[in-house]
C-alpha cells in the first residue's frame, strides 16, 4: 500500500536537483570528525585507563548533545532558513572537534567535548534532510533522500578510514585536529553552490503552532530507535570487536587496530550503497515491507555475529560485510516514510524527533554493550581487549526484532487509516 496517499501536498521545489546533490555531498567533508572517537577507542581506552562502559559513555555523550539540540535546530527549520542553520552548525561542529585534542584528558572532559560536537551534528543532519525531502520532486523523493543518506553513511566510512590511517603515524591529537578542516570545506561548498531556499510559508499564515505528532509518527520513531540501536552498536564497537578478533588470531595490537579500522571503514563504505537498494525495494515492495525485511535479516545476523569471534578471519570479515550491508538497507526508507506521513506543518519537528530520539536512545546501545562486555570480560579495563562478545551482540539483535514489531504495528495503523479514508 503506497504511503504517498497520506502525505500532505508538497511545496513546489525551488532548489534544483543538482543543488540537492551538492548539499548531500557536502556531508562528506563535514563528517570527517564524526567517527574519529569510536575509531580511536582502543587507543584512548589504554591511555586513559577506561573501562568498556566508560568508553561507551563518551560515545553516548555525542548523541546527548545531538538530541538536546536536534529538536530545537531541526524544529527551527519550520520558522527559519534551514541552510543558515546548516552552515552555522557545521562551523560549530568543526570548532568543538578542534577543541577535543587540546582539552580532552579523560572520561568527563572527553564526554563534555563530544557532547558539544553532537550539537553541531544536530544542526547539519536534520536541516539538510529537511531541505532535501521538501524540495525533491515526489517522483525523485525516495532516490534523492536515499542519496542524502548514502553520503551520510559513506562519510562515516571516510572518517573512520582517515582516522585509522593517520593514528599510527601522527597520534590521536593531530588526527582529531586535522579532521576539523573537513567542515570548512563543506561550508564553502554550500555557500558557493547551494542557494538559500528560505523557508516554506504556512498557507494559513500561522506564526507558530505547538507540534503535535500523530501516533503513526511515534510508532515509526520507536522502530527507528531500534534500527539506530543496532547501527550505533556496530559503529561504536565494530573496530574494537574486529581488533579483538585479530589479536585473538595472533596479530599485534597496533596492527590489529589499524587493520580493524580499515576493514570497518570499507564495510561502511560498501553499506552506503544499501541506501539505493532500500530505495529500489521501497518502490518495488512497499516502504514498510522493505523496512521490515531489513530488520528481520539484520537482527538475525546481529544476534549471531558474536558466535563467529573465533572463526577464521576471512569468514568473519565476509559475514560482517553482509551484516553491514543488510542493516543499512532500511536507513533511508525510514526518512522517506516520515517525510510522507508527518503533517506538513510540522515536518521539521517530525524529522528532528525521528533523528533526535533515534540517535539518542539508539546510542545507548554503546553503553549497554560496554556494560555487558565488562560483565562477561572481567579485568578488561585499559589495554585489555574483550574476548567474549556473544551476549553483547545477542542483546542488540533482540532490540532489532522489537523494532520489527513496531513496523508491523505501523502497517496496521496505515491500513485502518486507508479503510477510514
Amino acid at each position: 500500500m503506497p504511503i504517498d496517499e497520506f502525505m500532505d501536498t508538497s511545496p513546489k521545489a525551488r532548489l534544483s536537483q543538482g543543488s540537492l546533490w551538492v548539499l548531500s555531498f557536502s556531508q562528506l567533508p563535514i563528517m570527517f570528525v564524526y567517527a574519529n572517537y569510536p575509531t580511536a577507542i582502543p587507543i584512548l581506552k589504554a591511555e586513559w585507563s577506561l573501562t568498556n562502559a566508560d568508553a561507551g559513555v563518551i560515545y553516548f555523550a555525542f548523541y546527548v548533545g545531538y538530541v538536546v539540540a536536534s529538536a530545537v535546530l531541526t524544529g527551527a527549520t519550520d520558522y527559519f532558513s534551514a541552510r543558515t542553520i546548516y552552515l552555522f552548525s557545521a562551523a560549530w561542529l568543526g570548532f568543538t572537534n578542534l577543541m577535543f585534542p587540546f582539552f580532552a584528558e579523560g572520561l568527563w572532559t572527553a564526554a563534555l567535548l563530544r557532547c558539544a560536537c553532537g550539537v553541531g551534528l544536530a544542526g547539519v543532519f536534520g536541516p539538510g534532510l529537511r531541505i532535501v525531502a521538501e524540495h525533491a520532486t515526489p517522483a525523485l523523493r525516495a532516490k534523492t533522500v536515499s542519496g542524502y543518506a548514502f553520503f551520510f553513511t559513506f562519510s562515516v566510512s571516510v572518517s573512520m578510514f582517515l582516522t585509522g590511517y593517520l593514528l599510527p603515524d601522527f597520534g590521536w591529537r593531530f588526527t582529531f585536529a586535522a579532521g576539523s578542516l573537513g567542515p570548512v570545506i563543506g561550508i564553502l561548498m554550500v555557500l558557493v553552490w547551494v542557494p538559500d531556499p528560505g523557508r516554506e510559508e504556512s498557507g494559513s499564515g500561522e506564526k507558530f503552532a505547538f507540534p503535535r505528532l500523530p501516533l503513526r509518527c511515534w510508532v515509526l520513531i520507536g522502530s527507528y530507535v531500534m534500527h539506530r540501536w543496532e547501527m550505533f552498536a556496530f559503529r561504536g564497537w565494530g573496530v574494537t570487536f574486529l581488533a579483538s578478533a585479530f589479536v585473538a588470531h595472533g596479530l599485534p595490537r597496533g596492527n590489529a587496530v589499524d587493520n580493524a579500522a580499515t576493514a570497518l571503514a570499507f564495510m561502511i563504505a560498501i553499506s552506503a550503497f544499501s541506501n539505493f537498494i532500500g530505495a529500489w525495494s521501497a518502490d518495488r515492495f512497499g516502504r514498510l515491507r522493505s523496512i521490515g525485511g531489513s530488520l528481520l535479516l539484520s537482527g538475525a545476523m546481529t544476534y549471531g555475529i558474536g558466535y563467529l569471534f573465533h572463526a577464521p578471519v576471512p569468514v568473519l570479515l565476509v559475514v560482517a560485510l553482509v551484516w553491514a550491508v543488510t542493516m543499512a538497507v532500511d536507513a533511508s526508507v525510514f526518512l522517506v516514510v516520515m517525510s510522507e506521513i508527518a503533517p506538513r506543518r510540522h515536518l521539521g519537528t517530525a524529522l528532528g524527533c525521528l533523528a533526535g530520539f533515534g540517535f539518542l536512545f539508539g546510542a545507548l546501545s554503546s553503553i549497554e554493550v560496554g556494560y555487558i562486555l565488562d560483565i562477561t570480560n572481567p579485568g578488561s579495563r585499559g589495554e585489555a581487549l574483550p574476548r567474549e562478545w556473544t551476549a553483547a551482540w545477542a542483546s542488540v539483535g533482540v532490540a532489532v526484532w522489537i523494532g520489527l514489531g513496531g513496523i508491523v504495528w505501523l502497517s496496521r495503523i496505515m491500513k485502518r487509516r486507508a479503510q477510514d479514508a
